[in-house]
């Protein structure tokens, strides 16, 4: 977990984390057709988020394997188990929440971008027609043919700043959302961390050395 805790401090102060929202924004402006940057944060988020649920998911495993069978009397160490098995647990709902509500920064940006943008639409139409004589001088004839069209226009949006700010103003949001998010999984790693660093002895033996326990060792 130290290097896990690391590797993510170290991500929130490089790109695409390391920049500002000044600089997202400007980005935005520039090409409002897409922005790299909060997508490259998306996909950066989308990584640390999925790591961090199988790791604590792990933890969690390696917990619950470690309470013993029900006994009368001593079951303290059972219930702190159990207790930090519930905290974990709530750090991996908020965790898959945030996963969840990964893809609905495409859908409200694609709905703002529509009012802004330029498009190009592409009309084909096709048609076709066949008949067939029969008992003609040259016997049996079959006559068919068969035509395509292809039209493309263009529609050209006369978009208000305030939708174009709109657009700059959602790169901005989920971009802070997506940092936010690895900050959680940070936040995540630190109290897991803490917790198992501080009750580890009672965690991985319930019922103390000699109690009845499960004897895997912690990895």
């Amino acid at each position: 977990m130290p290097a896990r805790i690391a590797e993510l401090d170290a991500v929130l102060h490089s790109a695409p984390f390391g920049k500002s929202i000044a600089d997202i924004m400007a980005q935005s402006r520039a090409s409002v057709a897409s922005n790299p940057e909060v997508a490259g944060s998306l996909g950066v988020a989308r990584d640390v988020l999925l790591r961090t649920v199988e790791d604590l998911s792990l933890v969690c495993t390696w917990l619950k394997l470690k309470v013993p069978k029900v006994s009368d009397g001593g079951n303290f160490g059972v219930a702190v188990v159990l207790e930090v098995v519930k905290t974990i647990e709530q750090k991996l709902d908020g965790l898959n929440k945030a996963l969840d509500d990964l893809p609905s920064y495409f859908s409200e940006r694609a709905g703002a971008v529509d009012k802004v943008v330029a498009r190009t639409s592409t009309d084909i139409k096709e048609s076709k027609s066949k008949s067939t004589t029969t008992g003609g001088k040259d016997g049996d004839e079959n006559k068919g043919s068969q035509s395509q069209s292809e039209e493309k226009s263009t529609k050209k949006n006369e978009a208000l700043p305030d939708q174009l700010e709109h657009v700059v103003a959602l790169d901005a949001k989920f971009f802070t959302i997506f940092k936010r998010d690895v900050e959680l999984c940070l936040s995540a790693y630190l109290t897991c961390f803490d917790i198992l660093e501080k009750n580890f002895t009672l965690l991985n033996a319930p019922r103390g050395d000699k109690g009845d326990s499960s004897h895997l060792s912690m990895f």
